[in-house]
This record gives structure tokens, sequence and C-alpha cells, in this order.
């Protein structure tokens, strides 16, 4: 993003059906499409990534500053595509008081395997990549990685990370974002 911009780089990392807010849930691809890369580019950097037990999906949180200046937490979910690369379905962006982009550890977690008791009717080693869901809420393909984004009619935005633990469920990751400064439009 930094040698060949923003814009660039989202759109290469970007699964075909990925989304974003902006501030209802759009599709990455066609938002950008034609779209000029910023003068100045953001520059992020994880601070914090969780991984499904079977490696299907992730997600990644970190601090960023945006074109302008402004500080930014990011949070972006990562599917593992056929060829075992990664390409994010969902990323989003919450106001910040700032804090280091480039930390010098990256904390890191994988989720507890379920049994297969615990895993309902999910397969635990499909690698299957799906195409074509909402993803701004889902879950991985073991079902030990979930994320929750409620958007509500004035377009703010709650989202939540939850990994499989040893006691079920552990909510990692939870962020709230205020409505679009006035005159934005709002297509939830």
């Amino acid at each position: 993003a930094r040698e060949q911009g923003t814009w660039t780089a989202f759109r290469h990392y970007a699964a075909p059906d990925a989304l974003w807010p902006s501030p209802g849930w759009v599709n990455v691809q066609q938002s950008l499409d034609g779209v000029a890369d910023p003068a100045q580019p953001i520059v992020w950097g994880p601070d914090a990534v969780w991984m499904s037990c079977d490696g299907s999906f992730a997600a990644s949180t970190g601090q960023a500053a945006l074109s302008d200046g402004r500080p930014s937490r990011f949070l972006t979910i990562w599917q593992r595509q056929g060829n075992g690369e990664y390409r994010w379905v969902l990323d989003q962006g919450f106001d910040s008081e700032g804090g280091d982009i480039a930390p010098d550890m990256i904390a890191g977690k994988t989720a507890e395997c379920l049994r297969p008791e615990e895993s309902g009717d999910r397969p635990r080693r499909d690698f299957s990549v799906r195409r074509g869901e909402n993803w701004s809420s889902g879950v991985s393909n073991d079902a030990t990685l979930r994320w929750e984004s409620v958007l509500r009619p004035d377009c703010s935005r709650e989202v939540s990370v939850s990994i499989a633990g040893r006691e079920g469920m552990e909510e990692v990751f939870r962020e709230v974002a205020p409505p679009p400064r006035e005159g934005a439009a709002c297509e939830a």
C-alpha cells in the first residue's frame, strides 16, 4: 500500500465479494472501481491476530493513520483461499486515540479445536472457499471463529469477534463506531 497505493493494495488483497461500511455495507471491488489512490497512503499495522482452529478464517486488528492523518483502529476478517493465500472479506475502521502502528510484538491466538459433537453439522477440516455471503457477520468453516457486525439505522456500527476457548466462545474484540458525520448518506 505504501509503495503501490492504498486502493491498489485494497483491491488486490480483497476477495471479489469483500465488504466494508461506506457507511452502509458495500462491495469493496465495486466501490473502488476506477478510484485513484490517495496522494498520502493510509498506513497501518496489526497488533493482534486471531485464527480459527482450521485456518479457514482469521481476524486482525491494529492502529492506522488515515490519509488525512486521523488515527483509526481497523478490524479485518481474512479468508483462506484455495491456493493457501488469504484475502480479506470484511474491513472496518473505528475512531481511535492513536497508538503504535508498528508494534514490536503482534499478539496472536489460535482458537481451540472443537470436538466433533461441539461443532454441530460443520465439517472440521472444510477448506472450501465460500463466496457470495454477507461478510458483515460470519463464522469460520469449523465454527471456532465468529464475528458479528450490527449496522443500526443511523449507520452507527458495533462489531465483535469471538474464538473458541476451553470454556466455550470467548469474546476477543469489540468496537463501536458512531453514526457518520452529518450529511453522509446512510444506506443500511
